[in-house]
């Protein structure tokens, strides 16, 4: 059995805080420091998983139980979870994309 997710490390969420709302000059609301710390805390974060994942069956249950039905988790489960995830989310941003830029996808 593999433990349950803890969430971001501590020292993800304080990086993540100090670039939160960054305005440098030019009204740009993320800088070019704050991308390359958040695709770094993104690889560590990865980095992390899969040292927690490792040497687990997809099919194995999480100590950790839903809260909604009390069941394990599989590790399938939040593999698929997590690309369902990415794959909200990325929508989100090609929406906001979208209504900055006008450009839709075909």
């Amino acid at each position: 059995m593999y433990g349950s997710i803890r969430g971001p490390s501590p020292a993800a969420v304080g990086r993540s805080a100090r670039c939160a709302g960054a305005r440098p000059e030019g009204g740009a609301l993320w800088s070019p420091g704050c991308s390359a710390e958040a695709h770094a805390t993104w690889q560590a974060e990865i980095e992390m998983a899969r040292r927690h994942a490792a040497g687990f069956a997809l099919a194995e249950l999480s100590r950790g139980r839903s809260r909604f039905t009390d069941e394990p988790f599989s590790l399938r489960w939040i593999y698929t979870h997590t690309i369902e995830e990415y794959a909200r989310h990325n929508g989100h941003a090609d929406l906001i994309r979208e209504r900055i830029d006008g450009f839709t996808g075909e």
